[in-house]
């Protein structure tokens, strides 16, 4: 039986049931603080809730789950959004292990898988990684992959230049300056001011997370699983975020490099970043996809901020 003809009822009233597939450990600790919450965004396939200071994204499991996230079959997750309104209350069931919105709705999360987005170090080979980051840097040279980062053809091969190490030349040196100034950075190194770097990257570009923003949790993610929490990029990038990040980016970019500067992480971008340590081509090429296909740019950004996290921690 399809999950939009399941009922539930309570005190009385029929409620349409519907079941999650997943859920990230993130969300249940939200709720253990905030019971009470509304729904902050819809979008063709998925909503966001907000409890407190927080947002939760519901959406099919099958293009991964958000490190806020909560993921359902993917005609379920069609469904239910489509049923949904801007402002609904939304309560959390604690005994029940459910979601109720707008005293119409269960999403029930008691069989739910919960998900770990914490992306620790691993060992890894140089060389292999650097074999990997030649192959998926030449696809990004030869296939039409959408970047929000580069606005012209002249941009988007400076991009794939400097992740190779090539020269610059001085048509593309402020490009130059930006990328070298995010590597001084991340290394600690003096005479670069951290604030102004992020008020360039973070916010910059359209949609719902700026290609900035992708670029900086790509990067993070890189950083997580080469060196772990021995870093001083994710420290730096906390707190900048927690200060100014609500003034310069979308509430969604925020949320994402709130948990990225605590090594939390979208559930492919852990795949991707993982699958770049392996010398397994076919499944660094599945998770390559995945990857692509998050958004508009959104993917694509991300990869790029991956890379160049690469090229940098293997040094």
């Amino acid at each position: 039986m399809n999950d939009f003809n399941k009922k539930a009822s309570r005190n009385g009233n029929s409620l349409i049931r519907w079941e999650a597939n997943a859920g990230s450990k993130i969300v249940f600790d939200i709720f253990k603080v905030h019971s009470n919450g509304t729904v902050h965004s819809i979008f063709n396939n998925s909503f966001n809730l907000i409890f407190g200071e927080r947002m939760i994204h519901i959406g099919s499991v099958e293009n991964g789950v958000a490190p806020f996230g909560i993921g359902m079959e993917h005609m379920n997750a069609q469904l239910l959004t489509k049923q949904i309104n801007g402002n609904q209350s939304v309560q959390w069931d604690a005994y029940n292990q459910q979601l109720i919105i707008g005293n119409k709705y269960l999403l029930s999360l008691n069989q739910a898988i919960r998900t770990n987005h914490m992306l620790s170090e691993q060992s890894f080979n140089a060389t292999n990684i650097q074999r990997n980051l030649e192959w998926v840097t030449s696809k990004l040279r030869h296939e039409t992959w959408q970047t929000g980062l580069a606005q012209t053809a002249e941009e988007k091969e400076f991009i794939i230049d400097y992740l190779l190490s090539k020269k610059f030349t001085d048509a593309n040196q402020s490009l130059f300056h930006k990328f070298d100034e995010l590597e001084r950075v991340v290394t600690n190194r003096q005479g670069v001011d951290v604030q102004e770097v992020f008020d360039y990257w973070i916010g910059r570009g359209l949609g719902l997370t700026p290609s900035g923003d992708d670029l900086l949790t790509g990067m993070c993610a890189s950083l997580s699983i080469l060196h772990g929490t021995s870093n001083h990029f994710h420290i730096q990038l906390k707190d900048y975020v927690m200060q100014y990040g609500l003034q310069r980016t979308t509430q969604v970019g925020y949320e994402y490099l709130y948990y990225a500067a605590q090594h939390e992480y979208h559930s492919h971008l852990i795949q991707f970043c993982s699958a770049l340590l392996t010398e397994q081509e076919s499944d660094l090429s599945t998770v390559l996809e995945e990857m692509r296909a998050i958004g508009h740019t959104s993917g694509t950004d991300t990869i790029i901020g991956v890379l160049l996290g690469m090229k940098i921690g293997i040094r």
